[in-house]
């Protein structure tokens, strides 16, 4: 008789450590599920800035006013064909890519025909670049946009940190990075715009 008390005990222990492993196995699934579903919610709210972002650049390229490109005096812009310039802000220091496909623009300005001769003139000046202080970390926060009509034409971002610039696709005629007086002129261009680059010392 003094061995039953014992098997209960066994059967007791035995019942709880299974229930324990239920317990412990249903509380990993609830969590990967939760997981799971943060996931798929990041997922969505990323989707949704894509395609906000998307819808809102695309509303102020079709705003934008029509620029004529031969009232600006730049030998290589006679070889490209646009009428709108659209200046943006924006992070790129984690993806090369096209600035419609960017989730880290902060601010975009569409140029009238003075800003885009300014800017575009500073670009097409040979003692705009040199090698002065050039690195090779080209993590842009600056970008210009050309566009015909609403369609792509090409992009100029621009890293001050290494003050290098990078086209897409490539211009002929541009070389090297930027000079001091480049450098300069671009940092007065940002200032106008109130762009981060602003605030830069020449």
């Amino acid at each position: 008789m003094r061995f039953i008390p014992l098997f209960f005990l066994l059967v007791f222990l035995c019942s709880y450590t299974e229930n324990k492993r239920v317990s412990i196995k249903s509380e990993s699934v609830i969590k990967e599920g939760e997981h799971q579903v943060s996931q798929n919610k990041k997922e969505q709210e990323l989707d949704s800035i894509r395609k906000g972002d998307y819808f809102g650049r695309q509303k102020v390229i079709k705003n934008a006013p029509i620029i004529d490109p031969q009232k600006i005096n730049g030998a290589f812009l006679n070889t490209l064909d646009f009428n709108k310039v659209i200046a943006y802000s924006y992070d790129g220091s984690h993806e090369q890519t096209r600035i419609l496909n960017s989730t880290t623009v902060d601010q975009q300005i569409a140029l009238n025909q003075d800003q885009a001769n300014t800017i575009l003139s500073l670009l097409a000046r040979k003692n705009t670049f040199d090698t002065y202080a050039s690195m090779g970390c080209f993590e842009p926060r600056f970008a210009l946009v050309l566009y015909k009509d609403n369609s792509f034409i090409t992009q100029i971002s621009i890293c001050m940190d290494c003050n290098n610039l990078h086209y897409n696709p490539t211009i002929n005629g541009i070389e090297g990075g930027l000079s001091k007086k480049g450098r300069k002129g671009i940092i007065s261009f940002c200032k106008e715009l109130k762009f981060p680059y602003g605030e830069l010392k020449n």
